[in-house]
């Protein structure tokens, strides 16, 4: 028979071995719950928006890759669809449905398309649009570069002539931001429309740090990196309850103390193209010009 002290080790022995078993999995349990908490917020902080579909105009049988050429980057608006560069000029397209626009024979038009319509021009968005456009002039003899955006794709019209490797920013002849969002924390704070507030919050707001985030995606903190040489037109509607045109002034203003090449045209619009419909197809001579 046992003694009292042989029975009383044994207990401690079992009970040492069962307190160093729950601290195991407690290690363990914290362990998950760290990693699951790690790849949480890495999911929280990753954008995928990324190149999906390119229209090429004319089409691309018809392009002579030893022929010097201009290429024409177009980027659409929020909720839009690359096929909006199809689209008549009073709706925000390049009316290439008529078989009576024509642009001039060295003139490439591409269209992109991304996998988030609402891609709020951000850093990873901007990233994917910069590879495509280097591949897409490394395809041709590529002689000036013109970036032409709408809304929101104005403002990644405007972040990629910033932040695009400078051997491409010096052939970027002419870039037209038409209406473009220039500081998102600000446009949420202004603007009224709900229909336009609520994705473009959905879309920051998965993000840990959601402020953070629209810096990063706002050109007005990257007038510093534009270059001193590329036109640059900026179009802002007068009763444009969207965007904020004090912001678009505020653009200008200081833009204008890197670039003496920085024009600003007002338009007695809204946040739409029907009544200006000579007045867009002017600017889309004037860009490619």
């Amino acid at each position: 028979m046992k003694t009292f002290g042989q029975l009383w080790h044994s207990y401690n022995i079992k009970n040492m071995k069962l307190n160093r078993l729950v601290s195991y999995l407690f290690i363990l349990v914290v362990f998950i719950c760290i990693s699951l908490g790690i790849a949480y917020l890495a999911k929280q902080n990753k954008n995928t928006s990324s190149v999906k579909n390119i229209i090429l105009y004319p089409d691309i049988t018809k392009i002579n890759k030893e022929k010097p050429v201009d290429v024409l980057f177009y980027f659409h608006g929020a909720g839009c669809t690359e096929r909006l560069v199809l689209n008549p000029y009073t709706s925000g397209g390049l009316n290439l449905l008529d078989k009576k626009t024509k642009y001039r024979d060295d003139l490439i038009i591409v269209s992109l398309g991304f996998t988030e319509s609402y891609h709020c021009s951000s850093p990873e968005t901007v990233t994917a649009t910069i590879k495509t456009i280097k591949h897409i002039i490394s395809q041709y003899n590529t002689r000036k570069i013109y970036l032409f955006g709408n809304s929101m794709g104005g403002s990644l019209a405007l972040n990629v002539l910033s932040l695009i490797d400078k051997n491409i920013q010096t052939k970027i002849s002419a870039v037209a931001a038409v209406m473009p969002v220039i500081n998102y924390e600000y446009m949420l704070q202004f603007s009224k429309h709900e229909n336009i507030c609520k994705p473009i919050k959905d879309h920051f707001y998965k993000f840990h740090d959601p402020i953070k985030q629209m810096k990063k995606s706002s050109p007005i903190n990257y007038i510093d990196k534009l270059p001193s040489d590329t036109r640059i037109i900026l179009v802002e509607g007068i009763n444009d309850t969207y965007v904020g045109s004090a912001q678009i002034e505020k653009y200008y203003k200081f833009a204008r103390r890197k670039n003496n090449h920085v024009e600003l045209y007002k338009w007695n619009i809204d946040h739409s193209f029907v009544d200006v419909a000579e007045e867009f197809k002017g600017l889309i001579y004037s860009v490619i010009d």
